[in-house]
């Protein structure tokens, strides 16, 4: 299993537009997505303008097909531009 963490830090005035657009992400990857087992947002009580990404997949296939589908790649750059800050670790699993 895979995990991917991505902290990230937003524009002013961004939020709602970032909101928007991973909710629609989230929705392709749910529905189209059997090996992603977890795909969340979070927000930080210290901090409302950071937010992780929690990402679980199945194996490194399922989370390469994340990457590559379309929606991924169409979604994900305008994402991005909402970035004011990111980082992102990818972990792998010790109980498999």
């Amino acid at each position: 299993m895979i995990a991917v963490i991505a902290t990230v830090s937003l524009k002013p005035g961004s939020e709602a537009k970032f909101f928007e657009l991973f909710r629609q992400l989230k929705v392709e990857v749910d529905a189209n997505e059997p090996g992603t087992l977890q795909y969340g947002l979070y927000r930080s009580r210290d901090n409302e303008a950071s937010f992780k990404i929690i990402e679980h997949y199945a194996s490194t296939e399922a989370w390469m097909a994340h990457k590559a589908a379309d929606y991924t790649r169409e979604t994900v750059p305008k994402l991005h531009k909402l970035f004011d800050k990111a980082a992102a670790e990818i972990l792998d699993s010790i109980e498999d």
